[in-house]
């Protein structure tokens, strides 16, 4: 992975790559979508685009951290508002349900990924293991 862009300006950036990708991805699919296309859909130089985001993958990667960011707001809020388990668990449950709706196809596409554990892209490799951690951890939380 790059090293951190910290920068408010390097966030919108990475926040305006990620989107243009995500809307890619949707549209056109995973494999298809080039970062050439992603840097024309986010209007910028595919060097800017690259500086951000070496490859499709870390893109992705920066997908599920975004998606285990709300995951965990998410969490926060309910936990604050019950101390019922079965609530807070159905709550977790629905609102990652509601959240990757949207993405059905582009994760549908990425399926074959999670079969083959040493894939990058796995939700069981070492690469998706912080995630992976922040995950279980809202469960532990609860």
């Amino acid at each position: 992975m790059l090293p951190a862009r910290t920068t408010i300006r390097a966030q919108k950036t990475r926040a305006a790559i990620l989107e243009a990708a995500l809307v890619l991805f949707k549209e056109k699919g995973f494999v298809a979508t080039t970062m050439r296309d992603i840097a024309e859909k986010a209007s910028m130089a595919v060097g800017a685009t690259y500086y951000h985001f070496r490859t499709k993958d870390e893109i992705v990667f920066a997908f599920y951290e975004s998606t285990q960011d709300g995951s965990e707001e998410r969490a926060r809020q309910t936990n604050e508002k019950t101390n019922d388990f079965s609530a807070r668990i159905k709550d977790i449950i629905e609102f990652k349900l509601t959240q990757l709706g949207e993405y059905r196809d582009f994760l549908g596409q990425l399926a074959s990924h999670a079969l083959v554990p040493k894939n990058a892209l796995s939700p069981f490799s070492e690469e998706t293991a912080d995630v992976r951690t922040r995950a279980i951890s809202i469960f532990e939380e609860s």
